[in-house]
């Protein structure tokens, strides 16, 4: 079976107040809730995988959640002509875009399986990150 990652993965954009270190928290709060690993990170960036992969979950015995990579773009400053109706919901003080990808890192995926964890994951990212 061919399994092409990039033509099943799921992209999203929600928006989030961000006060001081806030942002921050609330990443945290994710990462340790879906006890995700960090991949990478930048200033605007951040690159996590949740679930494990085929050699960690035999040598490891860890949990059967297939892997998946989460990559969340933070676009600090909203300027104030976006309008967009989530962003339009937020006190105004100060805004944060964040983009998502998520990508299956294996091949055991199947679409619509993919999709249905990916839509928990989105909603999970909302929930932590306290977006409408």
């Amino acid at each position: 079976m061919s399994f092409n990652q990039s033509a099943i993965a799921v992209e999203d954009r929600f928006y989030t107040t961000n006060l001081g270190d806030l942002l921050l928290l609330k990443a945290l709060g994710f990462i340790e809730d879906h006890h995700a690993r960090i991949l990478d990170v930048a200033e605007n960036h951040l690159k996590l995988r949740v679930g494990n992969t085929f050699l960690e979950r035999f040598f490891y015995r860890c949990s059967k959640e297939r892997p998946v990579e989460i990559t969340l773009h933070i676009r600090q400053e909203i300027d104030d002509g976006d309008t967009t109706k989530e962003a339009l919901r937020l006190p105004g003080i100060a805004c944060s875009q964040v983009d998502v990808t998520i990508v299956p890192q294996s091949r055991s995926w199947k679409k619509s399986e993919f999709e249905q964890f990916s839509r928990r994951i989105l909603w999970s990212l909302r929930q932590h990150f306290i977006s409408p």
